[in-house]
């Protein structure tokens, strides 16, 4: 980390992610890195110069109603959408790469889980902490 921001360890242990889907026989058919896609400095809340980081802190994995991934990063406040056959990312929300406009109300902070809604095409419920909302407040979406 000592590369990245001043006053970070040398010998820091960051922990990000990685999302894995197995066959019935234990073989990987499919393997996303979150080291490919998402940088710790998006981590705006996290302190960066400590000697454990965990970046990321995904806490939910979902399949979409069109097969791809939704993942909810806590530590940066981002739900993310990854398609399944490029592994590129579709859509971010919330957090620094927040790619949606958010009208009469507060960002996601700290969500805990994002989950389609069944049935619903391209509507999801989210858990979000609120951590950082002044004042902090909880909320379902």
């Amino acid at each position: 980390m000592s590369e990245l921001v001043e006053g970070g360890q040398v010998n820091a242990t960051v922990l990000g992610n990685n999302i894995q889907e197995q066959d019935a026989d234990g073989n990987v058919v499919f393997h996303w890195s979150g080291w490919e896609h998402f940088y710790i400095e998006d981590a705006v809340y996290e302190n960066l110069t400590a000697g454990f980081i965990d970046f990321t802190h995904t806490n939910s994995v979902a399949v979409d109603y069109d097969g791809h991934i939704i993942i909810s990063n806590r530590n940066l406040s981002e739900c993310t959408k990854i398609n399944r056959q490029s592994h590129e990312i579709i859509w971010r929300l919330g957090g620094v790469n927040n790619m949606f406009t958010f009208i009469y109300m507060e960002q996601n902070s700290y969500q805990h889980m994002i989950r389609p809604v069944p049935g619903k095409p391209n509507h999801y419920t989210l858990f979000d902490n609120g951590n950082y909302h002044q004042p902090p407040y909880s909320r379902g979406l």
